[in-house]
């Protein structure tokens, strides 16, 4: 759940850096914001069902609207968490504020993000999506094999410094290194991600290379080499193997 929530957190972030967002079009019409973000959160729905990053059967929701920065009480509790997370920063007039939050009721966990545009001290308009995942869906992993998370964390910031420095490890070499057998960490890692190795690594390269494409201006093939892959061409064959059409990919810049 981490991952997905730094996905989550990645990109609305981005999102709410767009000059568009921020522009005073939005601000005159605040529907225009609700469409776009409703456009990417599609999207990447889709997406990372695709993948398999995200179950069948998760599904989202919008809470779009004004709303009193006070409140207290509402049954609406993805705002009330929304609220009491604004209320932890400091904010001023115009402010434009990413929202990401994950909490957890009786049958779902709920991973929230968007944007909020401060109003005055005591309101604000808030555009959210609340992806639900019903917790029947969630495989539970043995707590003991946590450590193939770290591996994969450290092993990935890793590969990003070697470009600068061009010292590489193999991951044999790396899982080695850290006290681990190779063969046990490939086979506790499939318990804990459902995906091998290598296909994890692949399409986590594929979900960082489309929110390139969505956020940035930069060129296909500086988003392939920036992102692990051996030029356009690999890049495109994963895309294909893994029926990402780009022609679905939404582009904000």
């Amino acid at each position: 759940m981490s991952l997905l929530d730094s996905i989550i957190q990645q990109n609305i972030i981005a999102f709410s850096r767009l000059e568009s967002v921020r522009s005073m079009e939005y601000f005159a019409n605040p529907e225009l914001l609700s469409q776009q973000l409703s456009v990417v959160s599609d999207f990447y729905l889709s997406f990372l069902q695709q993948l398999k990053f995200i179950p069948i059967g998760a599904y989202k929701l919008h809470h779009n609207g004004h709303y009193n920065l006070k409140e207290k009480k509402t049954d609406n509790k993805t705002i009330l968490q929304a609220i009491q997370k604004i209320n932890e920063t400091e904010f001023h007039s115009n402010d434009i504020i990413p929202i990401q939050l994950r909490y957890s009721d009786k049958y779902n966990l709920h991973f929230v993000a968007g944007i909020v545009r401060i109003e005055t001290k005591k309101s604000a308009a808030f555009h959210l999506v609340d992806l639900f995942l019903p917790k029947r869906l969630i495989t539970s992993v043995p707590q003991n094999i946590g450590y193939v998370r770290d591996i994969l964390n450290s092993y990935t910031k890793d590969m990003k410094d070697s470009k600068r420095t061009n010292s590489r490890k193999s991951i044999v070499e790396y899982v080695t290194s850290e006290g681990y057998y190779y063969n046990r960490f490939l086979k506790d890692f499939k318990a804990y991600f459902g995906d091998t190795f290598y296909s994890f690594i692949l399409k986590k390269r594929i979900i960082e290379a489309v929110g390139d494409m969505i956020f940035t201006a930069k060129s296909l093939k500086v988003i392939a080499f920036e992102n692990g892959f051996e030029g356009y061409k690999t890049m495109h064959k994963a895309f294909k193997r893994y029926e990402v059409p780009r022609s679905k990919i939404p582009k904000l810049v």
